[in-house]
């Protein structure tokens, strides 16, 4: 005699093994940081990075301000996009870009990279960008590894200025 509840608790067992299956691959993706993961979004190709020296300017600053990098392509055409840096002080700022369209593994693109000190003024308007007390940029073009490849580490001096 079959039982009517057997059919779904099995088909829910193979899904749950499955999933567990599927993560040990993404797991073992993990477990090597240096290599560029697959995120499974948009046709991921691959990688670069790039690791920013922003020298901040000399004091006196804004009373309140904040800082921002940013990566953008110089052609506007090519799929790629960094992932948003959550603290880009002076420093050392690592960034990650991942292409999404990319002609063959290993290729290279041009990447302004850009950082600055932006003043804050209080009341903050919406809508209004904050103005700029210092900046720096540089064209710099960016060699991408394909996913699972280590890509190489790019270094960057922006120094910004008034």
């Amino acid at each position: 005699m079959r039982t009517p509840h057997l059919r779904p608790t099995l088909v829910l067992t193979a899904l749950v093994l499955g999933a567990g299956g599927c993560r040990g691959v993404i797991d073992s993706d993990e477990r090597d940081s240096a290599a560029c993961r697959q995120t499974y979004e948009f046709g991921n190709h691959g990688c670069a990075r790039v690791v920013a020296l922003v020298e901040a300017p000399p004091p006196p600053w804004p009373a309140l301000s904040r800082w921002a990098l940013h990566v953008r392509s110089a052609r506007p055409q090519l799929g790629a996009g960094a992932v948003p840096v959550r603290e880009p002080g002076p420093g050392a700022v690592p960034v990650e870009v991942t292409l999404y369209a990319l002609p063959a593994p290993g290729d290279t693109a041009s990447f302004w990279i850009v950082a600055k000190l932006l003043e804050d003024p209080r009341p903050a308007q919406v809508g209004v960008p904050l103005p700029v007390f210092a900046a720096d940029s540089v064209l710099r073009v960016l060699r991408f590894a394909a996913v699972g490849a280590v890509p190489p580490v790019d270094t960057v001096r922006l120094t910004l200025r008034r």
